[in-house]
């Protein structure tokens, strides 16, 4: 099992719009140490997907837009295995990105039309389409990350 990496600060001042995304690797991956960082507009520029979709966190279903997480994996390592996920509130998780790929997770930068914030669980959050791949309720829930700020690539092919 893979141990929790180090974790960069959270970029100050905290929701700065230049720099919303980290994604870094680990240096013993395939893809070999590289670091990218975000800016809204940057994944804004991602070929963007939206999706009306039910969750946990609300009785109604929303609308999310943003791009596929495996567009901005690309970018960085595109045999991206296991994956390190942390938000600007601490929580954290690693993901098997190949076993939920097929889910099409999306970085939302939108609900509802409207722009995250962190107020309201952004400027990031990582979301699946449940109703569309008929998810069992909350059997995903820990991997949508909200107030997502860091990714880190710890294996790949």
């Amino acid at each position: 099992m893979a141990t929790t990496p180090p974790y960069p600060p959270i970029p100050q001042p905290a929701g700065n719009l230049d720099q919303v995304l980290i994604v870094n690797t680990a240096p013993t991956t395939s893809c070999g140490a590289k670091e990218l960082i975000f800016s809204e507009k940057q994944l804004q520029e991602l070929p963007q997907q939206t999706f009306r979709t039910k969750h946990t966190w609300a009785v109604e279903a929303q609308e999310f837009t943003g791009p596929l997480l495996a567009d901005v994996l690309k970018l960085i390592c595109p045999s991206a295995q296991d994956i390190y996920l942390r938000s600007l509130d601490q929580y954290s998780v690693i993901v098997n990105f190949q076993a939920v790929e097929k889910y099409q997770a999306i970085v939302a930068l939108r609900i509802n039309g409207k722009p995250l914030t962190i107020r309201e669980k952004g400027p990031l959050w990582l979301m699946i389409n449940t109703d569309a791949y008929n998810v069992p309720t909350r059997s995903l829930d820990s991997m949508f990350v909200w107030q997502l700020y860091y990714i880190r690539v710890l294996t790949s092919d």
